[in-house]
């Protein structure tokens, strides 16, 4: 046992790390803990402490991110990798996902991944395009944490704190009437931030890193419709039919706004994916 004398002479990053090393050692890893339609806001999904610290390591250290960060504080840069190119590591956290946080989860054919240096954390709110992209949006946060914030007309912002080791889904109301965004990193922020946090040692830059998993629009339209013929229980084919009339709100279209149509290069891609799937 650890002295309370001891324990209250330690600062809240201190303790907050002794925390974390009792539970890995108990567990093995530290405790997930799982929350659904966080502060009210519907389909807002939180896995805490969700990704491994192993994997979390080797998420970062990955192909997914740029290389050219590491030596640099140019700000945020990012990569875009499609399915062809995704890592063992990616597949293996996409099933922690399905297994821990949202078992409808579909395999995405598009990652984004972001990495920030210090103080240059901020995301205007912005919606991801209802047209462009399916139903669900995943984010996985690495390294440092972040404070994300979510606009709905009428409502005051709900701002929503995301670990380093954590996963966000937006789904439903969150997905597409709330906008999203990341607050400025002031160093009053980076220092909360941090006081909630335990170091990385393997991260000496203090960068956060990001993996936003989205699926786009044409194929997750095909997606769903596999997945409904392959249901086998009428309360499956219903959940895959209420989420296809959902996503039916808004037909597909590409970057510039035109509706993407058999024989587009979109579409073609879209295709290539769905067949490719694993």
């Amino acid at each position: 046992m650890i002295d309370d004398k001891i324990i209250s002479l330690l600062s809240k990053v201190e303790k907050n790390i002794l925390i974390k090393c009792a539970q890995k050692l108990i567990f093995g890893k530290t405790m997930e803990k799982i929350v659904r339609d966080v502060q009210g806001i519907k389909g807002l999904h939180v896995g805490y402490d969700l990704i491994p610290p192993k994997m979390e390591n080797k998420l970062f250290f990955s192909s997914l991110f740029p290389d050219e960060i590491y030596n640099s504080y140019q700000g945020r840069v990012s990569k875009t990798v499609g399915p062809k190119n995704f890592p063992d590591e990616l597949y293996e956290v996409i099933d922690i996902i399905r297994k821990n946080l949202y078992p409808g989860m579909i395999l995405p054919d598009y990652c984004l991944g972001l990495s920030y240096a210090p103080l240059t954390g901020q995301f205007g709110a912005h919606y991801d395009s209802r047209y462009r992209w399916g139903e669900v949006i995943v984010g996985i946060s690495l390294g440092r944490g972040a404070m994300m914030t979510f606009l709905k007309k009428g409502e005051k912002p709900n701002h929503v704190y995301i670990p380093p080791g954590s996963v966000y889904i937006m789904s439903g109301e969150s997905r597409y009437d709330y906008k999203h965004g990341i607050l400025k990193m002031t160093k009053k922020r980076l220092a909360e931030i941090d006081s909630k946090e335990s170091s990385r040692v393997w991260n000496p830059l203090g960068l956060r890193r990001s993996l936003t998993l989205r699926s786009t629009k044409v194929y997750s339209d095909m997606m769903l419709r596999d997945l409904l013929s392959k249901a086998k229980t009428s309360e499956e084919r219903e959940e895959y039919r209420k989420r296809i009339r959902q996503q039916n709100q808004f037909k597909a279209k590409n970057q510039e706004g035109r509706v993407i149509k058999k024989g587009d290069w979109e579409y073609e891609n879209s295709v290539r994916n769905f067949v490719n799937r694993l």
